[in-house]
């Protein structure tokens, strides 16, 4: 049987777009829907693959335990994949997964989160948000974010950053913690909450 050459892309759709360094949050949500990670970063747009499917695992595992949590204590909202999170107009992300408190500075807003989440998760996988992590990490405290889990399901290891409510936002997660096979990944952020790693990274 004969191999079908996949359809080459039209690049030149592009040229319907702003250049890069021009785009705006109105360009941004302009946007089609897509499974892609699309972000914005003052007028910039990175274009990062979907998840893998083992990162989809890993990361709806941890939605429904978020889930179980909050359910148990009637308080937050678990939000899944994918949402923009808006921290300012210059900066909206992409995570994988975040968790607004019933008491905070984020809001949802049908797909929108305007604001800062109280935890966010994202996958460690090639691409946009890896190369620049740690530029991910010093936006996401400035702003606000008290924490962050990275999840590399490669290595089958979850790494906390966290803020305890003491510290000043928009300096440094001064907490890191990094939870490895048959160990749990303790949050600060949202006391009582654990997760053991094994549970969903084999």
């Amino acid at each position: 049987m004969q191999q079908v050459d996949a359809m080459p892309y039209a690049h030149e759709i592009a040229k319907l777009f702003p250049q890069q360094g021009e785009w705006s949050a109105d360009d941004y949500f302009r946007l089609p829907h897509t499974e892609h990670i699309v972000e914005l970063d003052e007028g910039t747009i990175t274009v990062g693959d979907p998840l893998s499917e083992g990162d989809l695992i890993a990361v709806r595992a941890i939605h429904h335990s978020l889930k179980a949590f909050a359910g148990g204590w009637g308080i937050g909202k678990n939000v899944l994949f994918p949402r923009a999170v808006v921290l300012s107009e210059a900066l909206i992300r992409q995570p994988d997964l975040v968790y607004i408190a019933g008491v905070g500075k984020a809001h949802l807003r049908e797909n929108i989160v305007e604001g800062a989440p109280d935890l966010l998760v994202e996958t460690v996988t090639p691409g946009p948000r890896s190369d620049a992590l740690q530029e991910r990490l010093g936006g996401y405290v400035w702003y606000g974010v008290r924490e962050c889990w990275l999840v590399d399901v490669p290595e089958q290891t979850i790494t906390v950053y966290s803020q305890p409510e003491t510290t000043e936002l928009g300096s440094t997660y001064t907490h890191v913690a990094r939870a490895r096979v048959g160990s749990p990944a303790y949050s600060r952020a949202l006391s009582g909450y654990q997760i053991v790693v094994d549970t969903y990274l084999r």
